[in-house]
């Protein structure tokens, strides 16, 4: 059968022709014509999972299915075959899973039928998003007239959320950015938004003064969130927030550890059937295009993304925008409630709790610091050649803004600068909270600005350029090339320190290679600015200058393809 298979760790996730697996006594075998994607099936391809669930390789991922029973396994009468099914693949390791043309699953676990008005694509792209939305909801227990805050509101379980939050009567109060965000999660029964990447609690606070009922943490900071409550409010998160997190001893906070029990499938897709729950599938991918779904969910989302096992070459765009699916860590579920859970229970609870990514607009912005360096060097050899008098081996970069062409290295310095900040605002926005969520990303800011104030106040003319200047250094140095240095200082140095800074987080997560990249750059580079020697200087300047556009671009990539949460060793404070 086709199958999108992992062969091992480090090995990208792909389509394979995989055995076809026989039902076993207590099983049935499903022909799956539709799944979607989870940050459960991202994690497992990014090989988060290592060591703490077992592989059975090949592993077939995905965890939701739909389709019909094609055969039963012994003992089995609660289907029959050609009954039309839905659910996820539960099990205590990784090996079977719905991005197949095939899959065996228990008869007792979370499978169910497929009531008539709710298609076999939408019933796929239900179970695991459905299943942990109701039972977030359930464990806030909203009422008519109270006021809940959603925070990850534009993803697969938050837009579910929504909908059950305003069906029995809530004020939902949901996180989204301006414009389409926005009128997803209004049109999905949001009364209020409020923008994550502003200041959330005045936003609320302006919304509900006294504070909210209750707080549904798919995304975000759950001490602000709690923060934001009545006295004696509820809070339900999918992230590990633990009662312990919070400031306020008057505060009931749930751990959620979904579970898609086939009494709460069933009560989802009764709702899907009849319209009072709408399943927010935005895209449709064939089976072959899955590891572009699992990249497209890793730039985040925007609702769910479908899969439709039994599609031909074409997938269908039904709109929308993507953005970011609250980062449930799995790492996370170490703390509070996972400690109490068995080993079994923990590895199931793994599977509705992992990582989704940050939004497209925010891949963009992480993008602009892996261009950024290219650029500037490009710009810089061209004029290195072709302006007249310019030696790249004794004259600094910076003479390069002085002449009738000085315009141009002014206007790399500054382009440079922006993007840096620009990738600076993604990084902040996917690692924070989280160790060096915070002071990493800002020092990246650092070096975008002191890149900008070096192009915009220009240093004085000297070693002979432009033509015609002194052959030696300055006689005197004016403010501008004062400030020019300011700004080289800020640079460089304040990105020596960031390269120290992201050790942190890197050692906490043994990431062992990364820690030695992090050192060995901010050392490299202090070397390289600190010799004595003038010769050459222009030149180590260059390379330098090369190691840390590498340093933020290589960064840069690795948080577009996913960066967990330290938290997973240790509980200590986050900056």
């Amino acid at each position: 059968m086709r199958a999108i298979t992992m062969s091992g760790f480090g090995v990208d996730a792909g389509p394979a022709e995989h055995p076809t697996p026989s039902p076993a006594p207590g099983q049935v075998l499903v022909r799956v014509h539709a799944s979607s994607v989870n940050g459960f099936d991202v994690s497992v391809a990014a090989g988060y999972l290592q060591g703490m669930m077992e592989h059975r390789f090949p592993v077939v991922l995905g965890k939701d299915f739909a389709g019909t029973v094609e055969a039963v396994g012994d003992g089995v009468s609660r289907f029959g075959v050609g009954d039309r099914v839905f659910g996820v693949v539960m099990q205590p390791f990784l090996g079977d899973g719905g991005f197949a043309e095939y899959v065996a699953v228990d008869a007792h676990g979370p499978i169910t039928a497929v009531p008539d008005g709710l298609d076999l694509t939408t019933a796929g792209a239900l179970g695991l998003a459905g299943a942990a939305a109701h039972d977030s909801v359930a464990a806030i227990a909203p009422v008519s007239g109270e006021t809940v805050l959603i925070s990850g509101a534009t993803g697969g379980v938050g837009a579910i959320a929504v909908q059950l939050a305003a069906a029995v009567g809530a004020t939902v109060i949901a996180t989204a950015t301006p414009g389409e965000e926005a009128s997803f999660v209004t049109g999905f029964g949001a009364t209020h938004t409020v923008d994550y990447t502003g200041d959330l609690a005045a936003q609320v606070r302006a919304i509900a003064p006294d504070g909210v009922d209750a707080v549904l943490h798919l995304a975000g900071d759950g001490t602000a969130l709690s923060a934001l409550l009545v006295p004696g409010g509820r809070l339900a998160s999918t992230l590990g927030f633990t009662p312990e997190q919070t400031n306020d001893l008057g505060v009931t906070v749930t751990t959620i550890m979904a579970n898609p029990a086939s009494s709460t499938l069933d009560a989802l897709a009764v709702k899907a059937a009849t319209a009072a729950l709408q399943v927010p599938v935005t895209r449709t991918y064939p089976l072959h295009e899955v590891p572009q779904a699992l990249a497209d969910f890793r730039g985040g989302t925007l609702g769910k993304l479908a899969v439709n096992v039994a599609a031909g070459n074409e997938s269908r765009l039904a709109g929308g925008v993507d953005v970011r699916d609250g980062p449930v860590a799995a790492t996370s579920l170490l703390r509070g409630t996972w400690r109490s859970a068995s080993r079994e229970e923990r590895a199931m609870s793994l599977q509705v709790a992992l990582p989704a990514a940050s939004t497209t607009p925010t891949t963009r912005l992480l993008a602009s610091g892996i261009v950024a360096g290219p650029l500037f060097l490009v710009v810089v050899l061209i004029q290195a050649f072709t302006r007249e008098g310019f030696d790249l081996s004794r004259h600094p970069l910076s003479l390069l803004s002085l002449g009738d062409l000085g315009w141009i290295q002014i206007a790399n310095f500054v382009v440079t600068g922006l993007l840096y900040m620009a990738c600076a605002i993604g990084m902040r926005r996917v690692l924070r909270p989280g160790r060096s969520g915070t002071w990493g990303p800002l020092l990246i800011g650092v070096f975008g600005v002191g890149l900008i104030v070096a192009g915009v106040f220009v240093t004085d003319a000297g070693a002979g350029f432009p033509p015609g200047a002194p052959a030696g250094a300055p006689e005197q140095i004016s403010w501008h090339g004062v400030v020019h240095s300011v700004g080289f200082v800020l640079a460089v140095f304040g990105m020596i320190v960031g390269c120290l800074v992201f050790v942190r987080r890197f050692a906490a997560l043994k990431w062992w290679g990364w820690v030695a990249a992090c050192v060995a750059t901010a050392v490299t580079v202090l070397v390289l600015i600190s010799q004595p020697d003038v010769d050459g200087y222009s030149l180590r300047l260059v390379i330098a200058s090369a190691i840390l556009f590498g340093f933020v671009a290589a960064l840069a990539a690795r948080v577009i393809r996913g960066l967990p949460d330290a938290a997973a060793t240790s509980t200590r404070g986050r900056d």
